[in-house]
């Protein structure tokens, strides 16, 4: 095999690691915000006087809502490269955190 022919398989490897990083990285911001939920919870009760009812009910939406969005997930992830439909993910659970924050006044 010559220097020419290994080039591309060398550089695809590079491609194919900095895909495994990015999809690490979405994969461990993503873990993180959903486990911070149990975190939470507690915090909300007290600051919001929610009753355990609420907690559960608050716990249920948002295990409800997390595994309502992963079948049209997936399916946008057929029609797009798998990049592009995991992306906004992250954002989009982050814009919700100051709607949290401001809840209260």
């Amino acid at each position: 095999m010559s220097a020419v022919g290994a080039e591309p398989a060398v550089q695809a490897r590079g491609e194919e690691r900095r895909a495994l990083g990015v999809a690490s990285g979405a994969h461990a911001l993503h873990d993180g915000y959903t486990d911070l939920i149990y975190v939470m919870l507690p915090i909300w009760q007290a600051e919001f006087g929610l009753s355990y009812a609420a907690i559960g009910v608050l716990r249920g939406v948002f295990a409800g809502t997390m595994a309502g969005f992963q079948i049209p997930a997936g399916r946008l992830s057929v029609v797009w490269l798998s990049g592009p439909s995991i992306l906004p993910g992250a954002p989009i659970c982050r814009m919700n955190w100051p709607v949290l924050e401001n809840s209260s006044t």
